[in-house]
């Protein structure tokens, strides 16, 4: 039997679990994006970020393809006002930013 420090919250996050793949095909998770600055991101996984009500702006730097956000990325992000990117090139699927009541910017 395992015990736990303090109560797990339907809203908690693993810095570990799987948001997207690297163009090398490669699981991204939240940590990877936090230490490797210069790898580009080209797949936001479905639900990656659903329920995050910290996430105010998301921004890509240096992406020279697409980016593709799968559904229910960011369901739910209900402080998100801004997605930009320098390329401007979007895959949106259904749903990624349902309930995000705030999001006025999508773009570059």
């Amino acid at each position: 039997m395992t015990f736990r420090a303090g109560k797990k919250y339907a809203k908690d996050i693993s810095l570990y679990d799987p948001i997207g793949v690297d163009k090398d095909g490669e699981t991204v998770s939240r940590m990877d994006v936090l230490e490797a600055e210069g790898k580009e991101v080209l797949e936001i996984g479905e639900g990656a970020f659903a329920g995050d009500d910290k996430i105010q702006k998301v921004q890509f730097n240096g992406v020279l393809n697409h980016i593709t956000i799968r559904k229910n990325a960011f369901e739910g992000c209900v402080n998100l006002i801004m997605v930009l990117t320098d390329s401007g090139i979007f895959n949106i699927e259904s749903n990624a930013f349902k309930n995000c009541p705030k999001l006025i910017r999508l773009g570059n």
